[in-house]
C-alpha cells in the first residue's frame, strides 16, 4: 500500500508539474506591451547618458501631463517607475485594461493555438525582444 502511495506521489511530481499556459500568454503579451510602449528597459541609476532623445509613451502620456519635468531624467525615472507597476500588476488587473487584453493578450492566446511548443519555449519567463528596440 506505501509502494502505491510513494508511486503515486511520485508520479504527480513528475508529471503533474505542468506549465501554467496563461502564465506563458501572459509574458507573451508583456514583451509585445513592453516593445509597443518604448519599454524603459534599463535601470534609471544604470543609465549613463541622460541627454539621450526624449521617448515619449502614450499609454501613460495623461498621467505624465500634470506633473511637469525639469529633466529628462525626471522623466524617465517616473516612466520606468510606472511601467514596472503595471508589469507587477495580477494579469486579472492587467486585463481589466482593454487595449492589452485585445491587442496583447488575446493575440498571444492565437499566436499559442498556432504553434504551441514554439510558444510555450520562448515565453517560459519574461522576454523583452532587445532587437525591436
Amino acid at each position: 500500500m506505501k509502494i502505491v502511495v510513494l508511486l503515486f506521489l511520485i508520479s504527480l511530481i513528475v508529471f503533474g508539474c505542468t506549465d501554467n499556459p496563461s502564465a506563458k500568454i501572459e509574458n507573451c503579451a508583456d514583451s509585445y506591451w513592453a516593445r509597443d510602449n518604448h519599454f524603459y528597459k534599463e535601470h534609471p541609476n544604470k543609465v549613463k547618458d541622460w541627454r539621450k532623445k526624449e521617448m515619449w509613451n502614450n499609454s501613460f502620456k495623461k498621467k505624465r501631463d500634470k506633473v511637469k519635468f525639469k529633466t529628462y531624467e525626471d522623466q524617465y525615472r517616473a516612466t520606468y517607475a510606472l511601467e514596472q507597476d503595471f508589469l507587477k500588476k495580477k494579469l486579472s488587473e492587467k486585463l481589466l485594461i482593454n487595449d492589452y487584453e485585445i491587442w496583447y493578450f488575446k493575440e498571444c492566446e492565437k499566436e499559442r493555438e498556432q504553434t504551441p511548443i514554439t510558444f510555450d519555449e520562448k515565453y517560459k519567463s519574461f522576454v523583452i525582444e532587445m532587437s525591436d528596440y
